[in-house]
């Protein structure tokens, strides 16, 4: 029997269930199922030995689902991160606003020698904090871009860690931005920022943007794979 799998992230099993429909109704001997929540989401493709048109199957697949993989084996987003850093010796620091230290915590739980990939983790919610540990000054700015580079730069300054990961965004629910996140990752050559739109409760868009700052990780740590 021959079995691939693709890890996703960003994208639901709804969606990728459509867009693969046309491949799922064909009748050539290859399943392909489908599991997942949220925005993870799992494509498991399997036939047997002598099936003709398994590699086809797995080309297509992967083409139409590459800026979503992050692994193609049965691994989660927290033990791909810690399999990438600790192939290259690196070590990652977090400052976290909105998410409230559950990037750095997933990554503790998940893997049982965390203290090989991780410096520090910081949560940082009111603005001094963020003035006092980190030296910045917010006295003129808002939450968005700015304000999520700037986090993850200081942090760079005053860590010992090679990579940082920097939160922020709206979780008032009554505020019109609600859902809307920032997402900082960088090293000391680069830091990208990315800016979100997550629907759900305050604890799915906590969850979801833990895992997008990880897939975002993992696209930094190998971009030159895809």
């Amino acid at each position: 029997m021959k079995n691939n799998i693709y890890k996703c992230f960003g994208i639901s099993k709804s969606d990728a269930m459509s867009l693969l429909s046309s491949l799922v109704s064909q009748e050539n001997g290859v399943d392909i199922n489908f599991s997942g929540e949220g925005l993870l989401c799992d494509i498991e493709i399997s036939a047997n030995d002598n099936n003709i048109y398994f590699y086809d199957y797995t080309r297509e697949i992967f083409e139409k689902f590459s800026q979503f993989i992050y692994a193609e084996t049965n691994i989660s987003l927290e033990e791909t991160v810690f399999e990438l850093l600790k192939l290259r010796k690196m070590k990652i620091s977090t400052v976290e606003n909105l998410t409230g230290g559950e990037i750095i915590s997933n990554l503790f739980k998940k893997n049982e020698n965390a203290k090989d990939i991780i410096e520090e983790g910081l949560i940082l919610c009111s603005t001094s904090s963020k003035t006092n540990r980190l030296g910045l000054n917010f006295e003129n700015s808002n939450i968005g871009v700015q304000e999520t580079y700037e986090m993850a730069q200081n942090l760079l300054s005053s860590t010992k860690a090679d990579i940082v990961i920097s939160s922020s965004g709206y979780l008032d629910s009554s505020n019109q931005n609600y859902g809307t996140v920032f997402l900082a990752i960088g090293n000391h050559e680069r830091i990208d920022v990315y800016k979100n739109k997550f629907s759900g409760t305050r604890k799915e868009i906590i969850e979801t943007a833990s895992q997008a700052s990880l897939f975002y990780l993992i696209k930094k740590l190998r971009k030159n794979d895809f």
